[in-house]
């Protein structure tokens, strides 16, 4: 797994790579899999996740504004 440009665990033949950036998650699992998440330096959100033997995944356009966050309600504590 590899994350914001850093690999955090590698195990196995499976490899992973990101670029650095906010969001940048890359995983790959099975024999020989390969994740890549970004494309260059800045890149951001971008998503990679390959399983399986020989499989293969890439998140090469990320964006620069992440999803919305859903809105919060306040909600009274006591309805005295």
């Amino acid at each position: 797994m590899s994350t914001g440009g850093v690999e955090r665990v590698q195990q196995g033949t499976a490899s992973c790579s990101s670029v650095e950036g906010r969001g940048n998650v890359a995983i790959a699992t099975g024999n020989s899999g390969e994740a890549v998440a970004g494309f260059v330096g800045g890149d951001e959100f971008d998503k990679a996740l390959a399983t399986g033997d020989d499989s293969y995944a890439g998140a090469l356009i990320g964006t620069t504004t992440p999803r919305p966050r859903r809105p919060t309600v306040a909600r009274p504590t006591s309805l005295a």
